[in-house]
């Protein structure tokens, strides 16, 4: 459960979206020039003045407090005051492991127990921080996806079909997924929102990706539904492709981590990415294995 690659200077990143998004905004709407009807004898022509290069803007530095967050299965740090709720749970049975109320229920098959952790702010629902070990199901074609449906519950009907294997093209495909984990009960789509990506800053892929597995990650503006303001997302997964016949196979998501923030606070980016960057789940892995 360890990222192999980060993005540098998010803040820069998510500031210049912001300020591109704003300026296609302010683009978007027509203004007629003005005409000045003044007659060519009455102009006076002076020489130009240089004007002076502005000295490169430093961006603003974030401001905003951590706060240590300690569990049997994680440690992590989140934005002081947001809400944290997580779930450890046996992906075939559905039993709860482990929440934020402690232990629920005996030991899993090691092999069957996944993780779901999710910091929201109260001040914003919209603004949210996330690590999820396992998405899915994906596919690549509609050929691979028609030959493992039969074998699936009805409502896999949903499940992506990715053009690339990459991050970028799994935020793409985030409204059929965000649809998936509604209809497959899972906790983690309450706190979700259904992203639609308006315009992607960075996108970076691992080396050594294959079709068998592809780390990769993106950060892009995207919009929410009933938002009254744009989003910067970072979003980070690792696609491995799983055999799960001699004629069948599928994609899983596994170790997604993001983070989802207003434009207001995108000077926050870097102090978020730090917050993501601070995941630590060896209590996890003691008890389920890696």
């Amino acid at each position: 459960m360890k990222m192999k690659k980060l993005f540098r200077n998010v803040v820069l990143s998510a500031l210049a979206l912001c300020l591109a998004l704003n300026l296609a905004a302010c683009g978007s709407e027509s203004v007629p020039p003005v005409v000045t009807e003044t007659p060519v004898d009455s102009v006076e022509l002076t020489p130009p003045v240089p004007e002076e290069t502005p000295a490169a803007e430093e961006a603003p530095q974030s401001t905003m407090a951590t706060e240590f967050y300690a569990c049997d299965l994680f440690t992590v740090n989140i934005p002081a005051g947001w809400k944290l709720v997580y779930e450890a749970y046996d992906v075939n049975s559905g039993k709860v492991l482990y929440n934020e109320s402690g232990k629920q229920s005996g030991s899993a098959d090691k092999s069957k127990a996944e993780l779901w952790i999710l910091a929201q702010d109260p001040q914003d629902e919209n603004n949210i921080m996330f690590y999820a070990s396992w998405f899915g199901p994906y596919f690549t074609s509609l050929g691979q996806k028609n030959a493992m449906l039969p074998s699936l519950t009805s409502e896999n009907e949903w499940a992506p079909v990715l053009d690339r294997l990459d991050a970028e093209d799994v935020l793409n495909n985030w409204g059929p997924m965000y649809t998936l984990l509604a209809a497959q009960n899972r906790p983690i789509a309450a706190y979700l929102r259904c992203y639609r990506v308006d315009a992607v800053a960075q996108a970076n892929v691992a080396d050594g990706a294959s079709n068998q597995l592809t780390a990769s990650e993106v950060f892009a503006s995207v919009s929410i539904p009933g938002a009254s303001q744009p989003y910067v997302m970072y979003f980070y997964d690792e696609l491995q492709r799983v055999d799960f016949s001699s004629t069948a196979d599928y994609y899983a998501s596994l170790n997604n981590y993001a983070f989802v923030i207003g434009n207001d606070r995108a000077s926050d980016a870097d102090a978020m990415m730090d917050c993501v960057k601070s995941f630590d789940f060896t209590g996890f892995n003691t008890l389920y294995g890696a």
